[in-house]
């Protein structure tokens, strides 16, 4: 990209734990024996003791974009509460 004259940056966005509908029935699905609490276990223990949400995650991916972002490239953010840096 740098050759051919485009100021192309490259980014990466990780989140992990996001609560969305899918996650939702998935929790009101769970096999027998498996109850929600043991599904939500690591995410309860990130230090914010919840699940990301989407629009935290789209925040995220908007700044990468914006002109703000313009000297970020080659970065891996990773959008997770936290879980990461507490060795989850």
């Amino acid at each position: 990209c740098r050759k051919s004259g485009y100021a192309v940056r490259v980014n990466s966005v990780h989140p992990d734990g996001i609560w969305t509908p899918m996650m939702e029935a998935s929790l009101r699905g769970a096999p027998p024996g498996i109850k929600p609490e043991h599904l939500l276990y690591d995410v309860k223990r990130n230090p914010k003791g919840r699940a990301c949400l989407p629009s935290e995650v789209a925040s995220v991916v908007a700044f990468l974009a914006s002109d703000d972002a313009k000297a970020i490239n080659g970065a891996e953010l990773r959008v997770d509460n936290g879980v990461l840096g507490m060795g989850l």
